[in-house]
């Protein structure tokens, strides 16, 4: 295990991970993309955590915020995609705590507002329906939704 190919998967990984935050799905998938074995992956996995390259919380804490702030998602797509990229319940939940939702309201208001600017031939009756579910898929909760859509009408 301890061969060649298991250092520079190592190498290569390390550099991988140094480059941003990354997630063990995320690391085994480019370890299996660089044909590296099952058993050498995992102990190149365990490796990245001991020199503390790779950190799941770390990873869960900048995705939600970054995919908050940069891309504003809602808190269920942030949540969706973190656990199915295999982070556990317990990093989503401390990421969430971290991170600062309090302009929430606001965040959903501009991102109706830039839907509404984009369709403007939408007819009226129907821009509530649209607008709701085009919210609910970038991760928007119901009545968090509720309150934003009787501003932009």
């Amino acid at each position: 295990m301890e061969g060649v190919a298991f250092q520079q998967a190592l190498q290569k990984a390390e550099k991988f991970c140094a480059y941003q935050e990354r997630s063990q799905q995320e690391v085994r998938r480019r370890l299996r993309a660089w044909k590296v074995g099952e058993s050498d992956a995992e102990a190149v996995i365990a490796e990245l955590i001991a020199r503390n390259f790779l950190s799941e919380a770390r990873y869960a804490a900048a995705f939600v915020s970054g995919h908050y702030r940069i891309k504003r998602w809602g808190r269920l797509k942030i949540a969706a995609a973190l656990r199915q990229e295999g982070v556990t319940e317990r990093c989503v939940l401390a990421a969430f705590e971290e991170t600062d939702f309090s302009d929430y309201q606001e965040t959903i208001r501009k991102v109706a507002e830039g839907w509404r600017k984009c369709h403007p031939d939408v007819p009226p009756e129907a821009v509530r329906w649209k607008l709701r579910s085009y919210l609910f898929g970038r991760g928007f909760e119901t009545d968090e939704i509720s309150g934003v859509e009787e501003m932009i009408r």
